[in-house]
Protein backbone atom coordinates (compact mmCIF):
# COMPACT_ATOMS: atom_id res chain seq x y z
CA UNK A 1 0.00 0.00 0.00
CA UNK A 2 1.33 3.39 -0.52
CA UNK A 3 2.05 5.93 1.79
CA UNK A 4 -0.27 8.92 2.13
CA UNK A 5 2.45 11.59 2.23
CA UNK A 6 1.43 14.59 4.95
CA UNK A 7 3.93 18.14 5.83
CA UNK A 8 2.62 19.73 9.24
CA UNK A 9 3.72 23.06 9.38
CA UNK A 10 4.95 23.68 12.92
CA UNK A 11 6.22 21.93 15.58
CA UNK A 12 3.42 23.55 18.70
CA UNK A 13 1.53 20.89 21.11
CA UNK A 14 -1.47 20.25 18.51
CA UNK A 15 0.68 19.70 15.52
CA UNK A 16 2.18 17.02 17.65
CA UNK A 17 -0.78 15.57 18.45
CA UNK A 18 -1.60 15.12 15.07
CA UNK A 19 1.52 13.62 14.46
CA UNK A 20 0.77 11.43 17.03
CA UNK A 21 -2.40 10.38 15.42
CA UNK A 22 -1.26 10.02 12.52
CA UNK A 23 1.38 7.35 13.38
CA UNK A 24 -0.28 5.63 15.71
CA UNK A 25 0.03 2.18 15.07
CA UNK A 26 -3.88 1.66 14.44
CA UNK A 27 -3.10 3.53 11.40
CA UNK A 28 -1.30 0.49 10.25
CA UNK A 29 1.58 2.77 8.76
CA UNK A 30 -0.49 4.23 6.19
CA UNK A 31 0.40 8.10 6.71
CA UNK A 32 4.35 9.08 6.08
CA UNK A 33 4.45 12.52 8.25
CA UNK A 34 6.78 15.21 8.44
CA UNK A 35 6.96 18.11 10.47
CA UNK A 36 8.26 21.61 9.76
CA UNK A 37 9.25 23.75 12.45
CA UNK A 38 10.75 26.78 12.35
CA UNK A 39 13.72 27.12 14.58
CA UNK A 40 14.82 23.59 16.66
CA UNK A 41 12.52 24.32 19.80
CA UNK A 42 9.45 22.51 19.16
CA UNK A 43 6.22 22.77 21.34
CA UNK A 44 5.35 26.45 20.57
CA UNK A 45 3.15 27.74 23.58
CA UNK A 46 4.21 24.41 25.47
CA UNK A 47 7.52 24.70 24.46
CA UNK A 48 9.77 25.02 27.60
CA UNK A 49 13.72 25.04 28.40
CA UNK A 50 16.15 25.42 30.96
CA UNK A 51 17.32 29.21 31.73
CA UNK A 52 20.89 30.75 33.05
CA UNK A 53 20.57 29.94 36.89
CA UNK A 54 19.01 26.40 36.12
CA UNK A 55 15.01 27.02 36.23
CA UNK A 56 12.67 26.34 34.14
CA UNK A 57 11.46 29.21 31.61
CA UNK A 58 8.10 28.22 29.64
CA UNK A 59 5.07 30.19 28.53
CA UNK A 60 3.16 29.57 32.09
CA UNK A 61 1.24 26.57 30.86
CA UNK A 62 1.95 24.20 33.31
CA UNK A 63 -1.39 22.81 34.40
CA UNK A 64 -4.07 21.03 33.41
CA UNK A 65 -7.47 20.85 34.11
CA UNK A 66 -9.08 17.44 35.42
CA UNK A 67 -11.51 17.46 32.62
CA UNK A 68 -8.96 16.88 30.09
CA UNK A 69 -9.70 13.50 28.97
CA UNK A 70 -8.94 13.17 25.95
CA UNK A 71 -5.21 14.91 26.42
CA UNK A 72 -4.41 12.44 29.88
CA UNK A 73 -5.51 9.64 27.68
CA UNK A 74 -2.60 10.29 25.11
CA UNK A 75 0.22 11.13 27.35
CA UNK A 76 -0.89 8.10 29.25
CA UNK A 77 -0.35 5.95 25.68
CA UNK A 78 2.94 7.79 24.91
CA UNK A 79 4.52 6.74 28.15
CA UNK A 80 3.34 3.47 27.80
CA UNK A 81 4.90 3.22 24.84
CA UNK A 82 7.95 4.59 25.59
CA UNK A 83 8.33 2.37 28.39
CA UNK A 84 10.97 3.92 30.99
CA UNK A 85 12.61 1.94 33.27
CA UNK A 86 10.78 2.59 36.92
CA UNK A 87 14.02 4.56 37.90
CA UNK A 88 13.50 7.47 35.63
CA UNK A 89 12.75 10.67 37.22
CA UNK A 90 9.44 10.94 35.10
CA UNK A 91 8.76 7.08 34.21
CA UNK A 92 4.76 7.01 33.69
CA UNK A 93 2.31 9.57 33.19
CA UNK A 94 1.29 9.29 37.02
CA UNK A 95 4.90 10.68 37.74
CA UNK A 96 4.67 13.56 35.35
CA UNK A 97 1.44 15.17 37.24
CA UNK A 98 0.97 16.11 40.58
CA UNK A 99 -2.97 16.80 41.55
CA UNK A 100 -4.05 20.05 43.18
CA UNK A 101 -7.21 20.40 45.29
CA UNK A 102 -7.16 23.51 45.62
CA UNK A 103 -6.84 27.19 44.21
CA UNK A 104 -6.01 30.41 45.35
CA UNK A 105 -6.97 33.75 43.53
CA UNK A 106 -5.73 37.61 44.77
CA UNK A 107 -7.59 40.54 44.75
CA UNK A 108 -6.95 43.76 45.67
CA UNK A 109 -8.05 45.42 49.04
CA UNK A 110 -7.30 48.64 50.08
CA UNK A 111 -3.76 48.40 48.14
CA UNK A 112 -2.88 45.06 49.43
CA UNK A 113 -2.95 41.31 47.76
CA UNK A 114 -5.55 39.04 49.51
CA UNK A 115 -5.96 35.83 49.04
CA UNK A 116 -8.84 34.22 48.38
CA UNK A 117 -8.92 30.44 48.54
CA UNK A 118 -11.45 27.43 47.30
CA UNK A 119 -11.29 23.89 48.75
CA UNK A 120 -12.06 21.27 46.05
CA UNK A 121 -12.78 17.31 46.80
CA UNK A 122 -11.49 14.56 44.60
CA UNK A 123 -9.28 11.31 44.39
CA UNK A 124 -6.15 12.63 43.25
CA UNK A 125 -6.31 9.94 40.37
CA UNK A 126 -4.62 10.92 37.67
CA UNK A 127 -7.54 10.81 34.78
CA UNK A 128 -7.32 9.73 31.01
CA UNK A 129 -7.50 5.66 32.13
CA UNK A 130 -9.90 3.70 29.96
CA UNK A 131 -12.41 1.80 31.90
CA UNK A 132 -13.92 -1.08 29.90
CA UNK A 133 -11.84 -0.09 26.67
CA UNK A 134 -13.15 3.59 26.88
CA UNK A 135 -12.96 6.81 28.41
CA UNK A 136 -14.98 7.84 31.19
CA UNK A 137 -17.52 10.34 29.54
CA UNK A 138 -17.56 14.03 31.47
CA UNK A 139 -20.25 14.22 33.88
CA UNK A 140 -23.04 15.43 32.44
CA UNK A 141 -24.64 18.50 33.58
CA UNK A 142 -27.00 16.69 36.59
CA UNK A 143 -23.65 15.63 38.07
CA UNK A 144 -21.84 18.98 37.84
CA UNK A 145 -25.01 20.31 39.31
CA UNK A 146 -24.89 18.36 42.09
CA UNK A 147 -21.49 19.03 42.83
CA UNK A 148 -22.47 22.91 42.87
CA UNK A 149 -25.80 22.01 45.36
CA UNK A 150 -23.04 20.39 47.66
CA UNK A 151 -20.28 23.15 47.40
CA UNK A 152 -23.10 26.28 48.15
CA UNK A 153 -24.50 24.15 50.90
CA UNK A 154 -21.01 24.24 52.25
CA UNK A 155 -20.89 28.34 52.15
CA UNK A 156 -24.64 28.45 53.06
CA UNK A 157 -23.75 26.94 56.42
CA UNK A 158 -21.02 29.39 56.69
CA UNK A 159 -23.29 32.34 57.33
CA UNK A 160 -25.87 31.71 59.62
CA UNK A 161 -28.11 35.06 58.48
CA UNK A 162 -28.78 32.99 55.28
CA UNK A 163 -30.66 30.79 56.65
CA UNK A 164 -34.48 30.97 57.36
CA UNK A 165 -36.52 28.24 59.75
CA UNK A 166 -38.17 25.60 58.26
CA UNK A 167 -42.22 26.36 58.22
CA UNK A 168 -45.22 24.67 58.90
CA UNK A 169 -44.91 22.47 55.50
CA UNK A 170 -42.58 20.49 55.37
CA UNK A 171 -41.92 20.06 51.82
CA UNK A 172 -41.18 23.69 51.28
CA UNK A 173 -37.69 24.74 51.22
CA UNK A 174 -35.14 25.75 54.29
CA UNK A 175 -34.26 28.98 53.30
CA UNK A 176 -32.22 29.96 49.83
CA UNK A 177 -29.93 27.21 50.13
CA UNK A 178 -32.62 24.50 49.16
CA UNK A 179 -34.13 26.37 47.36
CA UNK A 180 -31.08 26.87 45.37
CA UNK A 181 -30.31 23.45 45.33
CA UNK A 182 -34.07 22.41 44.02
CA UNK A 183 -34.13 24.85 41.07
CA UNK A 184 -29.82 23.70 40.17
CA UNK A 185 -31.04 20.11 40.15
CA UNK A 186 -34.10 20.95 38.04
CA UNK A 187 -31.97 22.78 35.38
CA UNK A 188 -30.25 19.80 35.11
CA UNK A 189 -32.80 17.08 34.22
CA UNK A 190 -33.35 18.40 30.78
CA UNK A 191 -36.90 19.27 32.08
CA UNK A 192 -36.55 22.90 32.46
CA UNK A 193 -36.06 22.98 28.43
CA UNK A 194 -39.57 21.18 27.87
CA UNK A 195 -40.60 23.79 29.71
CA UNK A 196 -43.84 26.58 28.52
CA UNK A 197 -43.26 30.38 28.94
CA UNK A 198 -45.76 30.62 31.81
CA UNK A 199 -43.66 28.50 33.91
CA UNK A 200 -40.28 29.67 32.65
CA UNK A 201 -41.49 33.53 33.57
CA UNK A 202 -42.70 31.86 37.51
CA UNK A 203 -39.16 30.47 37.42
CA UNK A 204 -37.39 33.76 36.51
CA UNK A 205 -39.75 35.84 38.82
CA UNK A 206 -38.73 33.33 41.68
CA UNK A 207 -35.23 33.14 41.07
CA UNK A 208 -35.04 37.21 41.29
CA UNK A 209 -37.08 37.08 44.62
CA UNK A 210 -34.51 34.83 45.71
CA UNK A 211 -31.24 37.02 44.59
CA UNK A 212 -33.16 39.99 46.29
CA UNK A 213 -33.65 37.68 49.29
CA UNK A 214 -30.41 36.65 49.80
CA UNK A 215 -28.27 39.49 48.84
CA UNK A 216 -30.44 41.81 50.87
CA UNK A 217 -28.87 39.25 54.10
CA UNK A 218 -25.28 40.22 53.02
CA UNK A 219 -25.06 43.82 53.22
CA UNK A 220 -21.78 44.11 55.14
CA UNK A 221 -18.67 45.73 53.30
CA UNK A 222 -16.38 42.71 54.95
CA UNK A 223 -14.51 40.79 53.41
CA UNK A 224 -16.38 37.50 54.14
CA UNK A 225 -19.85 38.67 53.29
CA UNK A 226 -18.34 40.35 49.82
CA UNK A 227 -16.36 37.17 48.51
CA UNK A 228 -20.18 35.32 49.56
CA UNK A 229 -22.54 37.87 47.84
CA UNK A 230 -19.97 38.10 44.55
CA UNK A 231 -20.33 34.13 44.38
CA UNK A 232 -24.04 33.93 45.19
CA UNK A 233 -24.61 36.82 42.70
CA UNK A 234 -22.87 35.09 40.13
CA UNK A 235 -24.36 32.23 40.16
CA UNK A 236 -27.84 33.15 40.60
CA UNK A 237 -27.45 35.52 37.53
CA UNK A 238 -25.71 32.64 35.75
CA UNK A 239 -28.73 30.46 36.24
CA UNK A 240 -31.06 33.38 35.42
CA UNK A 241 -29.69 33.88 32.43
CA UNK A 242 -29.91 30.29 31.61
CA UNK A 243 -33.93 30.33 31.89
CA UNK A 244 -33.99 33.65 30.68
CA UNK A 245 -32.04 32.70 27.12
CA UNK A 246 -33.58 28.89 27.47
CA UNK A 247 -29.85 27.70 27.11
CA UNK A 248 -31.00 24.36 28.25
CA UNK A 249 -32.71 23.96 24.99
CA UNK A 250 -31.24 26.08 22.79
CA UNK A 251 -27.69 25.65 23.85
CA UNK A 252 -24.10 27.10 25.23
CA UNK A 253 -23.67 28.32 21.37
CA UNK A 254 -26.63 30.44 21.24
CA UNK A 255 -25.36 32.64 24.03
CA UNK A 256 -21.85 32.72 22.37
CA UNK A 257 -22.41 36.26 20.49
CA UNK A 258 -22.14 38.16 23.54
CA UNK A 259 -19.06 38.67 26.01
CA UNK A 260 -19.44 36.78 29.02
CA UNK A 261 -19.64 40.36 31.32
CA UNK A 262 -22.29 41.42 28.99
CA UNK A 263 -24.57 38.53 29.46
CA UNK A 264 -24.13 38.54 33.10
CA UNK A 265 -25.12 42.15 33.53
CA UNK A 266 -27.87 41.93 30.63
CA UNK A 267 -29.16 39.43 33.44
CA UNK A 268 -28.67 42.04 36.40
CA UNK A 269 -25.38 41.29 38.05
CA UNK A 270 -23.74 44.17 39.52
CA UNK A 271 -20.43 46.14 38.53
CA UNK A 272 -18.97 44.16 41.58
CA UNK A 273 -19.52 40.79 40.40
CA UNK A 274 -18.50 41.76 36.45
CA UNK A 275 -15.11 43.16 38.30
CA UNK A 276 -14.78 40.82 40.14
CA UNK A 277 -10.95 38.46 40.43
CA UNK A 278 -13.29 35.78 39.73
CA UNK A 279 -14.93 36.56 36.54
CA UNK A 280 -11.64 38.25 35.37
CA UNK A 281 -10.06 34.96 36.46
CA UNK A 282 -12.09 33.31 33.10
CA UNK A 283 -10.80 35.97 30.76
CA UNK A 284 -7.30 35.46 31.99
CA UNK A 285 -7.15 31.82 31.89
CA UNK A 286 -8.67 31.91 28.27
CA UNK A 287 -5.94 34.52 27.44
CA UNK A 288 -9.35 36.07 26.32
CA UNK A 289 -8.39 39.57 25.77
CA UNK A 290 -8.51 41.53 22.07
CA UNK A 291 -4.86 41.95 20.79
CA UNK A 292 -3.63 40.93 24.06
CA UNK A 293 -4.72 44.36 25.40
CA UNK A 294 -5.97 43.74 29.11
CA UNK A 295 -8.17 46.69 28.75
CA UNK A 296 -10.49 44.75 26.39
CA UNK A 297 -11.54 41.64 27.60
CA UNK A 298 -13.70 39.53 25.35
CA UNK A 299 -15.17 35.99 25.79
CA UNK A 300 -18.23 33.89 24.27
CA UNK A 301 -20.41 33.43 27.06
CA UNK A 302 -21.92 30.03 25.96
CA UNK A 303 -17.94 29.31 25.68
CA UNK A 304 -16.95 30.87 28.88
CA UNK A 305 -20.30 29.24 30.58
CA UNK A 306 -19.56 25.58 29.86
CA UNK A 307 -15.79 25.94 30.07
CA UNK A 308 -16.49 27.32 33.28
CA UNK A 309 -19.60 24.38 34.52
CA UNK A 310 -16.76 21.52 33.46
CA UNK A 311 -13.56 23.44 35.23
CA UNK A 312 -15.18 23.31 38.81
CA UNK A 313 -17.69 20.61 38.53
CA UNK A 314 -16.80 18.21 36.03
CA UNK A 315 -13.21 17.09 36.69
CA UNK A 316 -12.15 13.53 37.52
CA UNK A 317 -9.10 13.00 40.47
CA UNK A 318 -8.93 16.55 40.94
CA UNK A 319 -10.15 20.47 40.16
CA UNK A 320 -6.11 21.17 38.67
CA UNK A 321 -2.90 18.90 37.84
CA UNK A 322 0.52 20.43 37.89
CA UNK A 323 3.31 19.16 36.11
CA UNK A 324 6.24 17.97 37.99
CA UNK A 325 8.41 19.71 35.44
CA UNK A 326 8.35 21.77 32.41
CA UNK A 327 6.05 21.16 29.75
CA UNK A 328 8.88 20.75 27.32
CA UNK A 329 10.06 17.03 29.68
CA UNK A 330 6.78 16.64 31.09
CA UNK A 331 4.53 16.76 27.76
CA UNK A 332 6.53 17.45 24.39
CA UNK A 333 10.16 15.41 24.93
CA UNK A 334 8.03 12.66 26.08
CA UNK A 335 5.72 13.34 22.32
CA UNK A 336 9.03 13.88 20.28
CA UNK A 337 10.69 10.09 21.40
CA UNK A 338 7.75 8.36 20.42
CA UNK A 339 7.42 9.93 17.00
Amino acid sequence: MKKERVVILGGGLSALVCAAELTDPAQKGRYEVTVLQRGWRLGGKAASGVGRWGRVEEHGLHVWFGYYQNAFALMRKVYEELGRPPSASIATVDDAFTPVHSHTFFEQIDGEWSPWRFDFDGSGVVPGREVGGRLPNLPGLVPQLRRMVAWWRMVFADHPSLKVERRHNPSEPNGPSDLLADLLLELGTGAVARWGRRRRGLAVRGLRQLRARALASLPGSDTASRRTRILLELTLTGMLGVLEDEVASRGYASIDHEDLCDWLRRHGASQEVAESTVVRTVYDIMFAYEGGDFSRPRIAAGAALQGLLRLLFGYHGAVLFKMNAGMGDAIIAPLYEVL
